[in-house]
């Protein structure tokens, strides 16, 4: 009788052990994940900064993944010219080498209003994946949302977007900026959408002033995009810019629109066109800054036949996978 009334009780404590540990685990997903060091689920901004130093005080050569289970608002990164030109340990993930970050689930990381900067910032060949997870900006920014330097890589990929930033001061660009040989891939239907360059006139959704590679695949689009143009100016690349001598640009699948497109996007809502205001410019969709920088299409890697000859091309109307639309 003893020896029943005994296991029953071991039972009892072992089911009340295990509810507690169920509990503890369902009660708070964030942080570490559990028992891996490399993996964080985030909910709010104070772990979004948490995932951040860890992986900054984390060392070179590792992988981790970010869940972001919550729409987040957090404050910007406001870098001066002199980090931006030499690095820092102020980017997103600090100065460690080779690290492969992957941020993943379909909520928002938001610039908080009262604040101005990136929300990502990454180099020394660190490479960020970027799937599902919109990134939005308001429209008081001094810079850019998104900057790749120093033979970093971005990757976007499933519905992950670049949306809604106004720069106004900083480096150029209005949505994204990348630097010395930094790459940049977009696949399935990932965008750049809805920002503006206030500064510069140049890059109103993307600056690539990199020797790297950016390249388009799938449905990936750049639409709705903005060059403001002084009145001293003229405008140049609304949708994409290319300032970099060697740069090269391959559009495989996928859509830079120009400014002649009627329409809106069927998700959005936003117009599909990339524009200039306020004066004219130059390569709605796409402007190649100089003879250098490579620019093809489909996957037979033809070049563009640009209407320019000269030491700067660029195309007004939309390009694709297949070439130039009419």
């Amino acid at each position: 009788m003893k020896t029943l009334k005994s296991l029953a009780f071991i039972r009892s404590v072992l089911m009340v052990v295990s509810f507690v540990l169920f509990f503890t685990a369902c009660s708070n997903p964030t942080g570490n994940g559990g028992n891996n060091p490399n993996h964080f689920h985030v909910a709010n901004a104070q772990q979004w900064q948490e995932a951040r130093m860890a992986i900054s005080n984390g060392g070179n050569d590792r992988s981790y993944i970010i869940d972001l289970v919550a729409d987040i608002t957090v404050e910007g990164l406001n870098l001066d010219s002199v980090e931006i030109l030499l690095g820092s340990d102020n980017f997103t993930f600090g100065g460690v080498t080779g690290v492969n970050v992957t941020i993943r689930g379909n909520h928002t990381i938001s610039l908080q209003n009262e604040t101005t900067g990136m929300l990502l910032a990454i180099r020394q060949n660190q490479t960020v994946i970027i799937q599902n997870t919109k990134f939005r900006g308001h429209g008081a920014n001094n810079n850019v949302l998104v900057h790749a330097t120093d033979d970093s890589t971005l990757v976007m990929q499933g519905g992950s977007a670049i949306y809604g930033n106004t720069a106004n001061s900083g480096i150029n660009g209005g949505g994204m900026n990348f630097r010395r040989n930094a790459n940049f891939t977009m696949r399935n239907n990932s965008s750049v959408h809805s920002n503006t360059a206030n500064w510069g006139a140049f890059g109103g959704g993307v600056l690539f002033n990199s020797t790297g590679i950016f390249e388009m695949h799938d449905n990936s689009s750049v639409y709705g995009n903005t060059a403001i143009v002084p009145a001293t100016q003229s405008g140049r690349g609304a949708g994409v810019f290319f300032g970099s001598v060697y740069g090269t640009f391959h559009i495989v699948g996928g859509t830079v629109y120009g400014d002649t497109v009627v329409g809106n996007h069927p998700q959005t809502g936003v117009p599909l066109a990339n524009t200039f205001t306020g004066g004219s410019g130059d390569g709605a969709s796409l402007f190649l800054n100089g003879q250098q920088p490579i620019a093809t299409y489909g996957s037979s890697n033809t070049p563009f036949e640009f209407p320019q000859v000269g030491v700067v091309r660029w195309i007004s109307n939309t390009i694709t996978g297949a070439g130039i639309q009419p």
